[in-house]
């Protein structure tokens, strides 16, 4: 008697093309109340009149995806919105996080290539309005309700991750859910980005804003240094389930590496210009190696991954080195 196969995984991702065109139709839909708010606003007083302009295309957003779970363009294109974790229909909580992204997209366009570049670099198809809303598209008849463990085992099987000689590679959805959780265990550096933060919305000087922010990317250089070259983890990839590894010999990254791969990662990942960049390059490359890899010689991968196939072994001399995959309870510990 042949054995029951078990039901196939969560897939695919609703298509580039569909959720195109359902932009473009409910880019239009929504600025036919966006228009008329605004028509009627004080000519006197521009950004209340784009304030005005900007709420009503959230309001159009919301409205459709918490009573239908879509809105006209994705019905049309047989699409709808779920949320992880979530019930059948979209929380308002979740619509409004995804929303007001997207209604600053659909009234400045400025943000557009950005919003666009996101989705095509995700290989969930998951730009940052989904990921701040914490929200999948997919098709009309599509799975009921979606986790977020259904994500990661659609992406390794519908799209499973590059192998090395060390173990699958990370992808870029991956590692933004680590730096997502960077500064977790790290006071210094939160105390740091609150004080720049303050001075540019406060402080008077060019000067000093430079100073502090040259300032905190050394901080920053230090503690990600310590960091990978102790453990070959930061909080944020303990906590998506990723090493980093020395490219030569699977061990932990030695301090001189580390500091190389800390000093190229601190301007790409947090001075704007450099960060398309290095998303771009960490998608294209074949392992998902970005610039900072390469200058420190390393390779993140996943120790939490459910790859097909035979499986990849890490060499004996790494896996004395470096410390256990966290677990389940350690993650919600330190989440």
């Amino acid at each position: 008697m042949v054995a029951a196969r078990p039901p196939p995984p969560l897939g695919p991702a609703a298509p580039a093309g569909r959720r195109a065109i359902a932009r473009i139709v409910d880019f239009v839909l929504a600025w036919i109340p966006a228009f008329v708010v605004m028509v009627l606003g004080p000519d006197d007083r521009p950004v209340a009149v784009m304030f005005l302009g900007w709420v009503a295309i959230v309001v159009y957003e919301v409205m459709f995806l918490t009573l239908l779970g879509a809105t006209p363009g994705k019905l049309l294109t047989g699409l709808r919105v779920l949320e992880l974790e979530g019930s059948k229909r979209v929380s308002l909580r979740a619509a409004l996080a995804r929303s007001v992204e997207l209604a600053l997209v659909s009234l400045t366009l400025v943000f557009v290539p950005a919003m666009i570049g996101s989705v095509l670099m995700s290989p969930l198809r998951r730009g940052f309005h989904d990921r701040h809303g914490h929200t999948f598209v997919t098709r009309r008849d599509g799975p009921e309700r979606v986790t977020q463990a259904d994500l990661v085992q659609f992406e390794q099987l519908f799209q499973p991750p590059p192998n090395t000689r060390f173990g699958p590679a990370a992808n870029l959805d991956t590692r933004r859910r680590a730096r997502a959780h960077r500064l977790e265990r790290a006071p210094w550096l939160l105390a740091g980005l609150v004080l720049v933060v303050a001075v540019l919305q406060f402080g008077q000087s060019g000067l000093l804003l430079a100073g502090l922010s040259a300032l905190w990317l050394v901080v920053f250089i230090v503690d990600e240094s310590l960091r990978v070259a102790r453990s070959g983890t930061t909080p944020g990839h303990e906590i998506a389930g990723m090493r980093i590894v020395d490219t030569r010999t699977g061990a932990i990254p030695s301090r001189g590496r580390s500091v190389a791969r800390a000093a190229v990662l601190a301007p790409m990942l947090y001075i704007p210009p450099f960060q398309a960049v290095l998303a771009f390059w960490v998608t294209v490359h074949p392992t998902h190696r970005g610039p900072h890899d390469l200058a420190g010689a390393t390779q993140v991968i996943r120790v939490d991954a459910v790859t097909p196939g035979p499986a990849v072994a890490v060499p004996a001399a790494a896996q004395r080195r470096l410390p256990p995959p966290p677990t389940a309870l350690s993650r919600r510990s330190t989440g």
